[in-house]
């Protein structure tokens, strides 16, 4: 698939596809994304790890 993901972009194979959709409101200036990302996708992982 093609993939516009911030963490693999371009031509990737993938099990499964997460849509996450954020509004401006979600993110102020001073949010540090890469963290905010971070903590999504290991937030992510443990919730999948726990209920797969």
């Amino acid at each position: 698939m093609l993939s516009w993901a911030l963490n693999r972009p371009g031509y990737v194979r993938a099990r499964r596809i997460l849509w996450r959709e954020v509004r401006n409101a979600d993110l102020p200036p001073d949010l540090d994304v890469r963290a905010w990302l971070a903590a999504e996708l290991d937030a992510l992982v443990r919730r999948m790890r726990w209920c797969c």
